[in-house]
């Protein structure tokens, strides 16, 4: 009967006169596969690695789905969700469907729009013969009718596929750890927008563990899971789980998206300290292959400078970035190198 059930009465009265009211009343129970998603960790590192656990019956079927949040900033409304999936059951039902304006809020019943003896049958999508007297119009005149006969189809839609800037923000217990100075420095490479689209299959005790690594990506990754089971169909999980990737301290490079041969272009890092103090750090862009020229050394009378690399020193104060330029000179393909 779920989601919704349609309540219709009705009596033949001594003089032949058919009286018919109807009551539709939602009913739970569309999902009855249990969904419990979780993870080990909610604030993690870029390449940490994590386990995501789903609850559900054995032997269920899990799907999984984790997506970068600043992607879903741009467009929402792709993942399947509990509303989507009632409202698609919906388009199923014969005879009168209400839209989202019929209810009144809250209410957990009401009547069709009906306002014939006629009407109501048809709305409830029945097939009503009678050789009683029924309303079959709403007007003034010719209200009553002997005989009639009313078929309803039931029509079945096409089934139909549902239709980086990252914002940071700062753990407390991430923001107060002032990284190791033996700690050797990480290069981020990963930066995925879809991070999970796998399936997994649950075990005898109902759980599925998908153990993974996290992307580099500095965001929060937004996690979603469904399971199906043989016997008790579609589950989802109430709502989505959000796993937060953070760095205290980290650079990221501002590249042009192409440069022409021998065009001088500047190189912008930018230093973020999300750590409670100031700090003074040394940026170098290294250049061992020789595959650019590095303009800011050309009038350099450091003895100690090769030609190979550049450095700069920057402040960055605490909860902030701070940015630094290299100016270089393009002779062929390149790939840029900094360290900090």
């Amino acid at each position: 009967m779920a989601p919704r059930a349609r309540v219709v009465a009705y009596y033949v009265s001594s003089c032949g006169e058919v009286v018919v009211d109807g009551l539709d009343f939602t009913v739970d129970g569309v999902f009855q596969t249990p969904v419990e998603l979780s993870t080990s960790d909610n604030h993690t590192k870029p390449g940490a690695p994590l386990d995501v656990i789903v609850e559900t019956y054995p032997d269920a079927l899990v799907g999984l789905l984790a997506i970068d949040q600043s992607v879903l900033l741009l467009k929402s409304g792709n993942d399947i969700t509990k509303n989507q999936i009632v409202s698609d059951l919906d388009g199923y039902e014969s005879g009168w469907r209400p839209s989202r304006y019929d209810r009144k809020k809250r209410s957990i019943y009401w009547r069709p729009p009906s306002e014939t003896v006629d009407q109501l049958f048809n709305h409830a999508g029945l097939v009503f013969f009678s050789n009683g007297l029924f309303q079959k119009s709403g007007s003034s005149y010719g209200g009553y009718v002997g005989f009639e006969a009313n078929r309803i189809g039931i029509r079945l839609p096409a089934p139909t596929l549902p239709s980086r800037r990252p914002v940071l923000t700062t753990p407390s217990s991430l923001a107060e750890s002032r990284p190791s100075p033996i700690d050797k420095p990480k290069v981020r490479k990963e930066f995925p927008e879809t991070w999970l689209w796998t399936s997994e299959n649950a075990g005898k005790d109902g759980k599925a563990v998908l153990s993974t690594t996290v992307p580099d990506t500095i965001t929060s990754w937004v996690i979603s899971a469904f399971a199906i089971d043989q016997e008790h169909g579609l589950g989802l999980a109430d709502g989505p789980s959000k796993v937060e990737v953070f760095r205290p301290f980290f650079v990221s490079l501002n590249l042009p998206y192409s440069i022409v041969r021998g065009e001088t272009v500047s190189i912008q890092a930018i230093v973020f300290n999300y750590m409670k103090e100031d700090i003074e750090a040394e940026v170098t862009l290294e250049n061992p292959d020789d595959q650019f020229e590095l303009v800011g050394l050309q009038n350099s009378v450091d003895p100690n400078n090769n030609g190979t690399s550049e450095k700069k020193t920057v402040k960055v104060k605490a909860g902030d970035g701070a940015s630094v330029s290299f100016l270089i000179e393009q002779i062929g393909r390149a790939s840029c190198r900094e360290r900090v």
